[in-house]
């Protein structure tokens, strides 16, 4: 799996499935589980990034993919080459590469539909 990111302003989307530690009082921590996994698959952590109101659903099948935004202030680049240091760190990566994405010419074969198709849509329409 690889990280996609793209402008106009840097931004980070990625997809998690929920894990039983985001199951709180019965309910689902959606918002809990983007930071944790964030900060765990990518090192970025809570202030290196802004969480965009809402969300946005996507129909993956038979499942709905729920997408969070995330905006930072640094580079797209200098995003990649911190995700990709902390990947290089990890034992056990959960993500292969950090992909840049600025238009769907950048898009890989391997993403998943319902990536691209979110990717498409907000570059076509904006967040």
């Amino acid at each position: 799996m690889s990280l996609d990111i793209w402008p106009p302003f840097p931004i980070v989307v990625q997809y998690y499935r929920p894990e039983p530690e985001d199951v709180a009082d019965g309910a689902l921590d959606l918002a809990g589980n983007v930071v944790r996994e964030v900060a765990e698959e990518t090192g970025l952590a809570p202030e290196d990034y802004a969480t965009a109101p809402g969300w946005h659903a996507i129909p993956a099948g038979a499942r709905l993919a729920l997408m969070k935004v995330l905006a930072a202030d640094a580079t797209a680049l200098d995003l990649q080459r911190r995700m990709r240091e902390h990947i290089a760190r990890d034992a056990n990566p959960e993500l292969a590469d950090i992909r840049i994405v600025r238009g769907p010419a950048d898009f890989d074969p391997k993403m998943p539909p319902f990536v691209t198709a979110f990717l498409a849509h907000i570059l076509r329409n904006g967040i």
